[in-house]
């Protein structure tokens, strides 16, 4: 039985163009809808082979987060990812980029960082929490939702300066959100899954 390294996270442009990524450096790119899929090892800018935890995008940006606090960010014109630094050396499990230019990168203990200049500088911002920060999903208009592993979800009006907490029906231990086009949010987590309205 031939024994594979997992992938972690997946991020399609539009319904052709899409990356996968996972654990030891690997990354795949598609530009086919994912019939057929593009190794790129050899463009992440990763040496040490680190675990990619997360892959996002948007306006033809891409970025990808994963150990020791590292962020990648795709850089058109040599198509290869360029490594950069935050001011965290922990695990990011998540990165997620916005239509106007802010990216967020997250991870263990609370960890909560967004840049406002595709990742070149970096602001740690204070959760209300102190777990395994899970999910961002940005609803544009400088607003954000922060789902936390410990069943908590807190939501920001300014970018993630400030927060406050969202009220829910029904908590429990989250590892994945998701918004639907009703409004309401999808929660996967120990107890199964959840639909909650904003």
């Amino acid at each position: 039985e031939e024994e594979t390294q997992p992938f972690l996270d997946v991020y399609f442009a539009d319904d052709q163009h899409g990356y996968v990524v996972g654990t030891f450096n690997r990354i795949f790119a598609t530009q086919d809808g994912g019939k057929t899929w593009t190794p790129l090892m050899h463009r992440s800018g990763n040496p040490q082979e680190w675990h990619f935890y997360s892959v996002s995008g948007n306006n033809g940006q891409v970025y990808l987060s994963g150990e020791q606090g590292r962020v990648w960010r795709l850089d058109q014109a040599s198509q290869k990812f360029v490594a950069i630094n935050t001011p965290y050396n922990g695990t990011l499990f998540g990165i997620t980029a916005q239509a106007n230019g802010q990216v967020y990168a997250y991870g263990m203990r609370g960890s909560f960082f967004h840049s406002s200049d595709q990742g070149q500088a970096w602001q740690r911002s204070k959760l209300p929490f102190a777990s395994n920060v899970m999910r961002v999903i940005a609803l544009g208009n400088k607003r954000l939702l922060v789902v936390a592993q410990s069943g908590e979800i807190v939501q920001s009006q300014d970018d993630g300066q400030t927060f406050s907490p969202v009220p829910l029906a029904n908590p429990m231990p989250y590892f994945g959100a998701a918004l639907l086009d009703t409004g309401h949010l999808a929660l996967a987590g120990a107890l199964g899954v959840r639909i909650e309205a904003l």
